[in-house]
């Protein structure tokens, strides 16, 4: 059994920076994106059975997220960058 605590963050790409925001004119770039930040927390364990013929692994985490960057579709059917503000993973 074994229990994880892990941050991270990720920074813009540079292709998410310098890709042009659409209907600008003059063209305008993503330039006041902030890095996405998160917290991870797992839950897990591992075990063999049947004399080392079978191994279960299973892990549970829960990751929470600040300014993790989306493509959201727009209301012209065209994408934009934006932040999302605060998001929740979770898996098994």
């Amino acid at each position: 059994i074994y229990v994880n605590f892990s941050q991270g963050f990720s920074p813009p790409s540079l292709t998410a920076i310098f890709r042009p925001k659409p209907n600008t004119n003059p063209v305008e770039f993503y330039t006041n994106l902030n890095p996405a930040y998160f917290n991870n927390y797992e839950l897990g364990g591992w075990a063999s059975l049947l004399k080392n013929k079978i191994y279960v692994d299973l892990t549970w985490y829960y990751m929470t997220g600040l300014n993790e960057l989306l493509n959201i579709r727009q209301p012209d059917n065209s994408f934009d960058y934006q932040s999302a503000g605060k998001t929740l993973h979770t898996g098994i």
